[in-house]
Protein backbone atom coordinates (compact mmCIF):
# COMPACT_ATOMS: atom_id res chain seq x y z
CA UNK A 1 0.00 0.00 0.00
CA UNK A 2 1.04 3.10 -1.12
CA UNK A 3 0.85 5.74 1.99
CA UNK A 4 2.28 9.12 0.90
CA UNK A 5 2.03 8.86 -3.70
CA UNK A 6 3.55 11.86 -5.29
CA UNK A 7 1.00 11.78 -7.87
CA UNK A 8 -1.52 13.94 -8.00
CA UNK A 9 -4.95 13.58 -9.80
CA UNK A 10 -7.66 16.26 -10.41
CA UNK A 11 -11.25 16.63 -10.50
CA UNK A 12 -13.55 18.83 -13.23
CA UNK A 13 -17.34 19.43 -13.54
CA UNK A 14 -19.06 17.44 -15.71
CA UNK A 15 -21.54 20.28 -16.46
CA UNK A 16 -23.49 23.29 -14.82
CA UNK A 17 -25.41 21.07 -13.59
CA UNK A 18 -25.08 21.54 -9.55
CA UNK A 19 -26.24 17.75 -9.15
CA UNK A 20 -24.10 16.14 -11.75
CA UNK A 21 -21.42 14.22 -10.61
CA UNK A 22 -17.94 15.30 -11.20
CA UNK A 23 -15.18 14.02 -13.20
CA UNK A 24 -12.07 12.28 -11.08
CA UNK A 25 -8.94 12.17 -12.81
CA UNK A 26 -6.82 9.92 -10.59
CA UNK A 27 -3.41 9.91 -12.14
CA UNK A 28 -2.45 7.12 -10.47
CA UNK A 29 1.27 5.90 -11.13
CA UNK A 30 2.06 9.33 -12.82
CA UNK A 31 4.52 10.93 -11.18
CA UNK A 32 7.45 12.72 -13.09
CA UNK A 33 10.39 11.06 -10.91
CA UNK A 34 8.53 7.35 -10.62
CA UNK A 35 8.24 8.06 -7.13
CA UNK A 36 5.28 5.97 -6.75
CA UNK A 37 6.00 2.83 -8.92
CA UNK A 38 9.72 2.49 -7.32
CA UNK A 39 8.14 2.35 -3.76
CA UNK A 40 6.19 0.00 -4.82
CA UNK A 41 8.43 -1.98 -6.54
CA UNK A 42 10.55 -1.83 -3.35
CA UNK A 43 7.70 -2.93 -1.37
CA UNK A 44 7.42 -6.08 -3.49
CA UNK A 45 11.00 -6.78 -2.85
CA UNK A 46 10.62 -6.44 1.00
CA UNK A 47 8.13 -9.07 0.65
CA UNK A 48 10.06 -11.24 -0.77
CA UNK A 49 13.04 -10.50 1.88
CA UNK A 50 10.55 -11.49 4.50
CA UNK A 51 9.01 -14.80 2.88
CA UNK A 52 12.63 -15.74 2.61
CA UNK A 53 13.08 -15.78 6.82
CA UNK A 54 13.36 -18.60 8.54
CA UNK A 55 10.13 -18.12 10.26
CA UNK A 56 8.16 -18.04 7.27
CA UNK A 57 10.20 -20.64 5.33
CA UNK A 58 9.06 -23.29 8.43
CA UNK A 59 5.47 -23.12 7.06
CA UNK A 60 6.99 -23.40 3.08
CA UNK A 61 5.86 -19.93 2.14
CA UNK A 62 6.10 -18.78 -1.31
CA UNK A 63 5.50 -16.16 -3.71
CA UNK A 64 3.32 -17.10 -6.76
CA UNK A 65 4.86 -16.89 -9.78
CA UNK A 66 1.27 -16.72 -12.15
CA UNK A 67 2.02 -14.57 -14.91
CA UNK A 68 -0.03 -11.43 -14.77
CA UNK A 69 -1.75 -11.21 -18.33
CA UNK A 70 -0.16 -8.16 -20.30
CA UNK A 71 2.98 -8.31 -18.53
CA UNK A 72 4.56 -12.09 -20.27
CA UNK A 73 6.84 -10.04 -22.56
CA UNK A 74 8.86 -9.11 -19.22
CA UNK A 75 11.33 -11.33 -17.58
CA UNK A 76 9.49 -12.32 -14.34
CA UNK A 77 10.86 -10.44 -11.16
CA UNK A 78 12.62 -7.93 -13.08
CA UNK A 79 11.45 -4.49 -12.10
CA UNK A 80 9.96 -3.88 -15.52
CA UNK A 81 7.76 -6.65 -14.93
CA UNK A 82 6.72 -5.61 -11.39
CA UNK A 83 5.81 -2.02 -12.98
CA UNK A 84 3.74 -3.67 -15.67
CA UNK A 85 1.99 -6.33 -13.00
CA UNK A 86 1.25 -3.07 -10.88
CA UNK A 87 -0.06 -1.10 -13.85
CA UNK A 88 -2.33 -3.89 -14.55
CA UNK A 89 -3.35 -5.00 -11.66
CA UNK A 90 -3.23 -2.75 -9.16
CA UNK A 91 -5.74 -0.55 -7.37
CA UNK A 92 -6.64 1.83 -5.10
CA UNK A 93 -8.96 2.41 -1.83
CA UNK A 94 -10.78 5.36 -3.23
CA UNK A 95 -10.02 7.65 -0.62
CA UNK A 96 -9.61 10.85 -2.96
CA UNK A 97 -8.56 13.63 -0.56
CA UNK A 98 -7.00 17.11 -0.84
CA UNK A 99 -9.73 18.26 -3.86
CA UNK A 100 -10.66 21.27 -1.68
CA UNK A 101 -7.29 21.35 0.45
CA UNK A 102 -7.01 23.73 3.47
CA UNK A 103 -4.45 26.11 3.42
CA UNK A 104 -3.97 30.25 3.34
CA UNK A 105 -5.64 31.87 0.77
CA UNK A 106 -2.12 32.99 -0.98
CA UNK A 107 -1.86 29.34 -1.83
CA UNK A 108 -3.15 28.89 -4.82
CA UNK A 109 -3.99 25.02 -4.34
CA UNK A 110 -6.16 25.93 -0.98
CA UNK A 111 -9.78 26.37 -1.35
CA UNK A 112 -10.85 26.18 2.54
CA UNK A 113 -9.17 28.50 5.33
CA UNK A 114 -8.51 27.02 8.69
CA UNK A 115 -11.84 27.26 9.55
CA UNK A 116 -13.15 25.45 6.41
CA UNK A 117 -14.62 28.65 4.69
CA UNK A 118 -14.24 28.82 1.18
CA UNK A 119 -11.57 31.29 0.30
CA UNK A 120 -13.11 34.70 -1.24
CA UNK A 121 -17.24 33.15 -0.74
CA UNK A 122 -19.39 34.14 2.28
CA UNK A 123 -20.97 31.41 4.12
CA UNK A 124 -20.01 28.63 2.04
CA UNK A 125 -18.01 25.75 4.12
CA UNK A 126 -16.48 22.40 2.99
CA UNK A 127 -16.87 20.00 5.90
CA UNK A 128 -15.42 16.61 4.70
CA UNK A 129 -11.74 14.68 4.41
CA UNK A 130 -11.30 16.62 0.79
CA UNK A 131 -9.96 19.63 2.58
CA UNK A 132 -6.80 17.10 4.33
CA UNK A 133 -3.91 19.05 2.45
CA UNK A 134 -1.93 16.00 2.39
CA UNK A 135 -2.70 12.08 2.70
CA UNK A 136 -2.79 10.45 5.99
CA UNK A 137 -0.62 7.28 6.91
CA UNK A 138 -4.03 5.22 7.87
CA UNK A 139 -7.47 5.26 7.26
CA UNK A 140 -9.47 8.42 6.72
CA UNK A 141 -12.28 7.28 8.87
CA UNK A 142 -11.02 8.90 11.96
CA UNK A 143 -9.73 12.58 10.48
CA UNK A 144 -13.10 13.16 8.82
CA UNK A 145 -15.23 12.31 11.82
CA UNK A 146 -12.68 15.13 13.63
CA UNK A 147 -13.25 17.60 10.15
CA UNK A 148 -17.37 16.90 10.57
CA UNK A 149 -17.36 17.08 14.58
CA UNK A 150 -14.72 20.59 14.40
CA UNK A 151 -16.79 21.96 11.29
CA UNK A 152 -19.97 21.94 12.90
CA UNK A 153 -18.49 23.72 15.91
CA UNK A 154 -17.35 26.34 13.66
CA UNK A 155 -20.70 26.85 11.95
CA UNK A 156 -22.51 26.90 15.18
CA UNK A 157 -20.00 29.39 16.25
CA UNK A 158 -20.80 31.68 13.22
CA UNK A 159 -24.38 31.12 13.71
CA UNK A 160 -24.22 32.35 17.51
CA UNK A 161 -22.50 35.21 16.68
CA UNK A 162 -24.14 36.33 13.96
CA UNK A 163 -27.34 35.66 16.17
CA UNK A 164 -25.77 37.63 18.80
CA UNK A 165 -25.38 40.51 16.18
CA UNK A 166 -28.74 40.80 14.99
CA UNK A 167 -29.83 40.68 18.49
CA UNK A 168 -27.25 43.53 19.95
CA UNK A 169 -28.06 45.56 16.89
CA UNK A 170 -32.21 45.60 17.44
CA UNK A 171 -31.07 46.51 20.59
CA UNK A 172 -29.47 49.29 19.84
CA UNK A 173 -32.43 50.63 17.50
CA UNK A 174 -35.17 50.33 19.92
CA UNK A 175 -33.17 52.09 22.72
Amino acid sequence: MLFHPKSCGYLRLRSKNPFDRVKLYGNYLTDPGRHDIKTLIAAIREIQSIIDMPSFQKYDAKLTTASVVGCEHYFYDSDDYWECAIRHIGSTLHHQIATCRMGPEDDPEAVVDNELRVHGIKHLRVVDASIIPRTVSGHTNVPTYMIGERGSDFIKMAWLTEEQNVVLKNNDVDE
